[in-house]
């Protein structure tokens, strides 16, 4: 068995399975990865080999999913690789699977939009992040980004109206 770091670019192939195994959210799905090939001569495309990935991901990743992603969409994940052999009913095989740590619409193949989703923190802590008020107004937020280097402010992203329509690719 191989255990490292992969990111892959595909196509959900089965609509994503969501289950709750011992409280843990768990979603579950396929996705095809074909690489694609232009005859420099002609300038036409044309599809090579399609890789096929089993794909899991846990907790709020896996709701976000669920709430997001359908069979048919192109797809960026990273995450964890795991190669394994195995063997049943007179047959054996070897089967790629992906524990995501970030997945997300593959932007170069069309458009979407994204919201934030609201944090489960205690009210008060989540409170002193982003003023609700102005947010719901549509208006940008700045709020703290803990996670730059200098500790800077940025603007923070406003969801997608209701009515927004999804993008098909």
């Amino acid at each position: 068995m191989i255990d490292s770091s992969i990111t892959v670019t595909g196509v959900v192939a089965t609509p994503p399975r969501f289950v709750v195994a011992s409280g843990v959210p768990i979603v579950n799905f396929r996705i095809a990865a074909t690489s694609r090939k232009q005859d420099k001569r002609t300038g036409e495309w044309s599809d090579g080999h399609t890789n096929w990935f089993d794909v899991s991901a846990f907790r709020s990743l896996a709701e976000n999913v669920e709430a997001s992603l359908a069979k048919g969409d192109a797809v960026i994940i990273s995450g964890r690789v795991r190669i394994k052999d195995w063997e049943g009913n007179g047959k054996s095989g070897r089967s790629v699977e992906i524990e995501a740590k970030h997945i997300g619409h593959d932007l170069a193949l069309g458009t979407g939009r994204w919201s934030r989703r609201r944090s489960s923190q205690p009210e008060e802590q989540a409170d002193h992040d982003v003023d609700h008020d102005a947010e719901e107004q549509g208006e940008a937020v700045e709020q703290p980004a803990a996670d730059t280097p200098d500790g800077g402010w940025r603007p923070a992203l406003v969801p997608a109206p209701a009515d927004a329509a999804p993008v098909p690719f």
